[in-house]
């Protein structure tokens, strides 16, 4: 935990599509918001890195050691909702669009899932927006992705939607 990354804003100023991700955390057995509970996120900026790691990159070339850009937590509040203002994740080989997740329910108690984008959008967003062209292409999407796979519920995918000046994105966590 890093009380530093406690924001609702993970972008650091990077570019990319606006998003706003809205997690709703609730109680399975009875559909209780649970305000309180801490929501970590990380994801890749538009180019498809990641903060924090060295070798990154086809050449392995790309040193993020250090950073926090898109990451962050958040605290849901009495409606069990945690929202982060972000941008649309980029990609990388070998997976499909994705956010991590982390919930803390107490000490003991947490859930790690991804959340998962629609294809199509994905695609629209990476051939018209300058932040998100590469020139290797995309080869991993929801349908081929092993651990987009195994989500057999889909509960990982969230619903989307446009907004007049960002993406909201939100995913009920049960």
């Amino acid at each position: 935990f890093d009380p530093r990354l406690v924001r609702s804003d993970i972008t650091e100023g990077h570019p990319g599509v606006p998003l706003r991700m809205r997690f709703v955390v609730m109680e399975a057995s009875n559909c209780a918001p649970l305000p309180g509970a801490r929501v970590d996120v990380w994801q890749t900026r538009a180019d498809g890195y990641y903060s924090g790691y060295p070798g990154q990159g086809d050449a392995r070339n790309v040193d993020t050691s250090g950073g926090t850009f898109m990451r962050g937590t958040q605290l849901a509040d009495a409606r069990g909702e945690a929202i982060f203002r972000s941008v649309y994740p980029g990609w990388y080989p070998g997976r499909t669009v994705h956010v991590h997740f982390k919930v803390f329910i107490d000490d003991k108690s947490l859930l790690t899932g991804q959340m998962y984008f629609p294809d199509a959008l994905s695609q629209y967003i990476f051939a018209n927006v300058g932040a998100y062209r590469r020139k290797t292409a995309r080869n991993t999407f929801n349908g081929n992705d092993g651990l987009a796979l195994s989500d057999t519920t889909r509960g990982g995918f969230c619903d989307i939607r446009e907004e007049a000046d960002h993406y909201l994105a939100t995913l009920i966590v049960g």
